[in-house]
């Protein structure tokens, strides 16, 4: 099995001279990192601290998650909700155990539980023959949906809490379709975003290093006089490795839309031309 942080380890550490990296990462300010390998604080200060962060506004895992009417949390209704019997909306606090023990990131919709449960909505279950007048009335409902119990809006609050409007008064079981956030080792990164990933971390350390230490250097320069032009000429390379970074990130949102459970969920919205 691949493993996408042992794949951009090996990358970076193959792309970016071993003196350099020492370099840019030998300043321990916390104590607390005096025993940390080289790869350990590359993971801590670059990789954790800003490219986690980054891939999972794009990425992240498709989820399905059914609404359960105890995760409902109780609301203080206003007089006017009370006249009405109802609620500006519904808030769900999913557990962890629902989720993966992730956060979301997204929620997409919710939809009924299909028919593969036995589940029917607006349906009704006749012990005797229906007339035509019957069937026309079914296929004019299929088209307007007349009967059909209405969807609510979706948003997510936090990752952990999701709203729905209008208030869900009927105790009707939704089933939610959200994303739930990459693990701290990307285990659960689809292998068509690997090679890009590995190549975001890469540069990703090259924006570190280039902020770390162009200025250090360049001061010791002027200053000292210390010949450091083969580090100095490497850094400078890397200038530009910001730029190319927010680059990587968009070809990363789009490899991490291949992922099998993605396609199968943006597959019915594609119209034939």
């Amino acid at each position: 099995m691949n493993n996408a942080l042992d794949i951009a380890l090996t990358r970076i550490m193959f792309t970016i001279p071993k003196d350099v990296l020492e370099l840019a990462f030998q300043n321990k300010k916390d104590p607390s990192e005096a025993e940390f390998t080289l790869e350990e604080l590359i993971l801590q200060k670059v990789i954790q601290a800003r490219v986690y962060k980054d891939t999972n506004i794009y990425g992240g895992k498709l989820k399905k998650i059914l609404l359960k009417p105890e995760w409902i949390t109780r609301l203080n209704y206003t007089m006017a909700d009370a006249h009405l019997q109802t609620g500006p909306y519904s808030i769900y606090r999913i557990p962890p155990e629902a989720r993966e023990n992730l956060p979301l990131v997204e929620v997409h919709s919710v939809t009924y539980r299909g028919s593969s449960s036995g589940f029917f909505p607006g349906g009704a279950v006749y012990d005797y023959g229906m007339t035509a007048l019957d069937l026309a009335a079914d296929v004019l409902d299929s088209h307007t949906l007349r009967t059909s119990i209405q969807r609510p809006c979706v948003t997510l609050l936090s990752g952990d809490l999701v709203k729905l409007h209008p208030s869900q008064q009927n105790l009707q079981i939704w089933l939610l379709s959200c994303r739930i956030a990459y693990d701290s080792e990307f285990t659960n990164i689809n292998t068509s975003a690997m090679d890009t990933f590995a190549d975001l971390c890469v540069v990703a350390v090259k924006s570190y290093i280039y902020n770390t230490l162009y200025v250090p250097v360049d001061r010791a320069y002027v200053e000292a006089g210390f010949e450091i032009g083969s580090i100095k000429s490497i850094i400078d390379s890397y200038s530009d490795s910001e730029q190319r970074y927010r680059e990587l990130l968009d070809q990363f949102a789009g490899s991490a839309q291949l992922d099998p459970e993605r396609v199968l969920e943006l597959a019915p919205l594609i119209m034939p031309v």
